[in-house]
């Protein structure tokens, strides 16, 4: 039937000509080939019924056989609704009409497979009345690919830009200009691809300019065009139509759709070669040359051993040849580089693969080509077998996938950065659910990576505080300002809090919208921790100046005081000899001076000992004695007794044993005289503490030292407030009434002799901790 509709289709002069029947034939033959072996379904329809199909159109719609499918009707091929709301059968009127109008009409709409699947699919309607028949050919590709493929780019546009400049198609984004009564004037160009540039040659540069400063007549000269706009504008519908560019006679396919209100954007698709083919459709070779030179692909007809005999415009444009006839004679391997990615020389390989698809009868492979200019581009490839009146001939099929395996390369490239990083990175849509997190973070926060991060939000990996940081500051200034950086904290599975550096950056659509929120984080634990330790060197040296200076001073005032002292306390006793001579008032008030002065040069001596000490005379002790010695005698009489919790293997440590005992002795009545001014005196507990450190440093990162013994007096008492603590060991600071400010000051002084530490801790009303770092050496 298809060889009857091709004579039909051919003008009657051609058998007329000096072609021969035979070579009239071939070229029939070759067509059929043609027909049946290419990827693209083809139905023909005459007279409004099912005549003929390809193998493709009924496979492509699964039925069994072609007998199958010419025995159904148009409706079984379509839902009952299209995407736009027309029933399939209104759709189809109306396409039909147009292409009978107008010879042809190019259009996307949905097709019903036999199992009942439904799929989108681009077809091409080629109308054509030969004497009584109204013939009907329909090209049918399915696009469920492309459909899909399209969406991911939209959503993955901001990350993927080289997606937009590289495109085949020529995009535009247009904001529209309006009078004071709000009627569409002028639009202005917001953005645009660089092919969207070559294919209007307006230039590289128009971005901020409006389309009647570049074409001042535009609206004269471009009726329709400006009038689809305002459509889309106005109604928010999207609209497809061709249009015609004289200057570098091109036709365009052109898709407008608006997607905020006032703005548009145009999607220009060079749809020159379709046009010429529509045209060439009035020749003999009409129905198949459409299919053939309007392919996407590359498609070529090689004899074996010898070389490409034909070749389509796809092929031309895709390993950039200027004319047919460059072609001609060539063999896959004039079109390819040396080898190929696995070694092979791309002669010897390119044999092999033709071999099989003569054994086969097809095969599809992928393979390294390379265009004219040198460039190298990766494809795929189908060959089928073909025989035309006993010649055997090769049908290739070469589609480019280097754009495909580029994007697929820079993901690849791009997820490898982010997994190769120690800093936390993830992403969370704008409800806040993490959507991604690398590996670096799962790590850092303890989650396995199997984990389901859907059902955790991004409030589940901060402590309270960071997460309502974030929500305040972050999130309100990254949607403003598109970036935060700021310092936070995450909470580890196992509620350990990390400090972190952290950085917000919001993505929008367009319209301003929030698609997703990403997010880098380095833990800065160990730059705190060194913070920290700096903070409390500079304390301690602050301190240390504060106690030297305050030391000198003291050690000149002890001194002289100490000198008056024991020249009044000399004549006391002087006068005291002359024990006859006094009366009983004069003999009991020199000895309350006596007794008031040798107060007074007890004092002056725990202030000489405070201001300078003696050096510390060090000998080996057994530590755990010197405690219980000192804490028994202390207490001795009183009504608080010692409680101890002493390591039995207590080291032996090298001390001045008396300063020490000082040091206990003033930490001790220091506890029992917190529970006399806080009258408390029957729950009374004091606990002397003391156990071997291997590294103390770990316990308090100001110390240098790492073996230690570590003695700790605690009480139950009233506690100290916490705006005295910082003062606690300055000297002649008291909160006692009868106090002299010195009893801690003297054990800072002794401990520090030592090259050892001292620290307090306290609550108001659950007691004080004084715990002491000697060094063991």
């Amino acid at each position: 039937m298809t060889e009857n509709i091709i004579l039909r289709t051919l003008p009657q002069n051609d058998f007329n000509s000096s072609i021969s029947r035979d070579a009239h034939t071939f070229l029939e033959t070759k067509y059929k080939v043609l027909f049946e072996n290419t990827s693209d379904a083809i139905i023909i329809y005459e007279n409004s019924k099912l005549s003929d199909c390809n193998e493709a159109a009924f496979k492509l719609l699964r039925y069994s056989s072609k007998e199958k499918f010419l025995s159904c009707s148009f409706l079984d091929f379509t839902p009952e609704f299209q995407l736009n709301g027309l029933s399939s059968l209104e759709m189809a009127q109306n396409v039909i009409k147009i292409a009978f109008l107008n010879g042809s009409h190019h259009f996307d709409a949905l097709l019903k497979r036999n199992d009942g699947s439904i799929f989108p699919a681009e077809i091409l309607l080629t109308a054509r009345i030969f004497e009584s028949s109204k013939l009907l050919f329909i090209v049918v590709r399915d696009i469920s690919q492309r459909k899909q493929f399209l969406e991911e780019l939209k959503i993955s546009e901001k990350r993927f830009r080289l997606l937009f400049e590289e495109s085949p198609l020529g995009i535009a984004y247009h904001q529209m200009i309006y009078d004071e009564n709000q009627n569409p004037i002028d639009y202005i160009f917001l953005d645009y691809n660089k092919r969207f540039a070559e294919m209007t040659g307006l230039g590289d540069d128009i971005a901020g300019k409006t389309i009647m400063e570049l074409i001042p007549d535009f609206q004269n000269r471009k009726p329709l065009v400006f009038e689809n706009y305002k459509v889309v504008v106005k109604t928010g519908k999207t609209l497809q139509f061709e249009s015609f560019h004289e200057e570098s006679q091109t036709w365009f396919d052109v898709t407008a759709y608006s997607p905020r209100k006032g703005f548009f954007v145009s999607l220009l698709k060079d749809i020159t070669d379709r046009k010429e083919v529509e045209i060439a459709l009035n020749v003999s070779e009409a129905k198949h040359r459409a299919i053939y030179d309007s392919s996407h692909d590359a498609i070529m007809i090689l004899v074996p051993n010898k070389g490409f005999i034909e070749a389509n415009i796809g092929t031309l444009k895709l390993f950039g040849i200027q004319q047919q006839s460059e072609f001609v004679g060539k063999t896959p391997a004039d079109f390819s580089p040396k080898f190929q990615p696995d070694g092979q020389l791309s002669s010897v390989k390119a044999d092999q693969m033709i071999q099989i698809a003569l054994d086969t009868g097809s095969h599809f492979f992928e393979w390294v080509h390379q265009r004219t200019t040198g460039e190298n581009f990766q494809a795929t490839v189908l060959l089928n077998r073909m025989e035309i009146q006993g010649n055997v001939y090769v049908q290739a099929r070469v589609h480019d996938i280097s754009f495909i395996k580029n994007s697929e390369a820079e993901r690849e490239r791009l997820n490898a950065i982010i997994e190769s990083t120690t800093d936390l990175i993830s992403t969370s849509d704008a409800m806040q659910n993490l959507t991604f997190m690398n590996s670096a973070g799962l790590a850092l926060l303890g989650i396995e990576k199997k984990s389901d991060l859907s059902k955790m939000k991004i409030e589940n990996i901060h402590p309270k505080w960071a997460f309502e940081k974030i929500s305040r500051e972050g999130i309100p200034k990254a949607i403003k300002n598109g970036v935060w950086r700021g310092e936070t904290a995450l909470i580890s599975q196992n509620l350990i809090e990390i400090p972190v550096s952290q950085v917000i950056m919001t993505h929008c659509d367009d319209s301003g919208k929030v698609n997703f929120f990403s997010t880098i984080m380095r833990d800065i634990s160990e730059r705190k921790r060194i913070e920290e330790k700096n903070k409390q060197m500079e304390e301690e040296l602050w301190k240390n100046q504060k106690m030297e200076s305050i030391g000198f001073l003291a050690a000149g005032i002890a001194h002289d005081f100490n000198n008056f002292l024991t020249t009044i306390l000399g004549n006391i006793s002087l006068a005291r000899s002359e024990d006859s001579a006094l009366t009983p008032e004069l003999r009991e008030i020199l000895e309350e001076v006596e007794n008031a002065s040798q107060r007074a040069k007890e004092l002056t001596n725990q202030l000489l000992l405070f201001a300078k000490g003696d050096a510390p005379t060090k000998k080996l002790t057994t530590i755990q004695d010197l405690i219980i010695e000192t804490c028994n005698f202390t207490l001795r009489g009183l009504s608080v007794k010692p409680t101890y919790d002493i390591a039995p293997d207590l080291w032996k440590i090298n001390v001045d044993a008396g300063q020490i005992s000082q040091v206990i002795n003033n930490l001790v009545l220091n506890a029992y005289q917190s529970f006399e001014i806080s009258n408390n005196m029957e729950n009374a507990v004091i606990l002397i503490k003391a156990c071997n450190i291997t590294d103390a440093s770990k316990l308090n990162s100001s110390l240098n030292f790492q073996k230690s013994i570590q003695i700790t007096v605690q009480d139950n008492g009233r506690g100290i407030s916490p705006d005295v603590v910082p003062r606690i060991f300055d000297p002649y600071f008291t909160t006692k009434e009868t106090g002299s400010g010195l009893g801690l000051s003297v054990c800072y002084s002794i401990v520090k002799k030592h090259g050892g530490h001292i620290e307090v801790e306290s609550k108001i009303d659950e007691g004080s901790s004084f715990t002491i770092y000697l060094p063991v050496h």
